[in-house]
Order: C-alpha cells, then sequence, then structure tokens
C-alpha cells in the first residue's frame, strides 16, 4: 500500500513536472515568436534609416547646390549693379530668384531638421529593439535553464520508484 501511494505521488510529480514542462515550452515559443517579430521590425526600421539616410545625403546635396547657385546669383547681381542704368530690369529678375533661392535653401533647411528628427527616431527605435532582444534571449536562457532543471527532476523522480522496487 505505501508502495501505491509512492508510485501515486511519483505520477502526480511527473505530471506536474510534465504540465510545467509544457508550459515551459509554450512559453520558449511564444519568446521566440516575439524575437521574430522584433528582428521583422529591426529589418524594418534599419532598411527605413537606409532610406532616410539617402535622402539626407540628397537634401545636402541639393543645399550645397542652392547654395552655390545662391552664391553665383549673388557674384553677378553685384557685377550687374554696375551697369544698374542699362540692366534695371534683370536686376529684378535677379532678386527674385535670389528670394526664390533662399526660400529654396530655408525649406531645404528645414526638410533637413525634419529628416534628422526622423533620423534620430529610427536610432532610439532601434536601440530599443536591441534592448528588448537582449531581454528575450535572457528569458529564452532562463526558460531553457528552467525546462532542463524540470527534466532533470522529473528523470530523478521516476528513477527512484524504480530503484525502491528491487
Amino acid at each position: 500500500e505505501a508502495l501505491r501511494v509512492e508510485i501515486d505521488a511519483a505520477r502526480r510529480a511527473k505530471e506536474q513536472v510534465t504540465t510545467s514542462l509544457e508550459q515551459v515550452q509554450l512559453e520558449c515559443e511564444e519568446v521566440e515568436s516575439a524575437r521574430d517579430r522584433l528582428l521583422q521590425q529591426l529589418e524594418a526600421s534599419t532598411e527605413q534609416l537606409q532610406r532616410v539616410e539617402v535622402d539626407v545625403k540628397r537634401t545636402r546635396l541639393d543645399t550645397e547646390t542652392a547654395e552655390e547657385e545662391r552664391e553665383h546669383l549673388l557674384a553677378d547681381l553685384s557685377k550687374k549693379r554696375t551697369e544698374i542704368d542699362s540692366l534695371k530690369l534683370y536686376r529684378k529678375e535677379a532678386v527674385a530668384q535670389m528670394e526664390v533661392l533662399r526660400q529654396q535653401v530655408l525649406a531645404t533647411r528645414e526638410e533637413t531638421s525634419s529628416i534628422s528628427a526622423v533620423l534620430q527616431s529610427a536610432f532610439c527605435s532601434v536601440a530599443t529593439v536591441h534592448d528588448a532582444l537582449k531581454s528575450m534571449d535572457l528569458q529564452r536562457s532562463q526558460l531553457e535553464a528552467l525546462s532542463q532543471n524540470s527534466r532533470a527532476k522529473l528523470n530523478s523522480v521516476l528513477e527512484e520508484p524504480a530503484g525502491s522496487e528491487e
């Protein structure tokens, strides 16, 4: 009778360990799934960051080009002032063009600021995803260790009744 009680207790313990092991395995699968989703988000953020970097480079080139054009127009304007009597119409057009270019430079600067903000946000997102991945890897390692401990306990529980029967 004592042996039967001990066997029943061992079976219950085995069932509890099996249930715990199944729960740990489910949690590991959830962690892996969440890790995969975070990796996909990281890839998407990286791609977005690369696109933003390309846009920033284009904007910088556009800004440099606009600045060069502006400087050229200013030089032309300086020369044209000496011929102001015969070139008044051209001077008005140059001033108007200069204003357009100034507006373009201002707009380009604003766009550069916006892109910088997006880039900073993307860097923050990448850092957040990276931290989450580290945390999930740690949780996965802990769950695997727990799973191995549970298996070892189950094996030792299962081996004990067999030894006591002999």
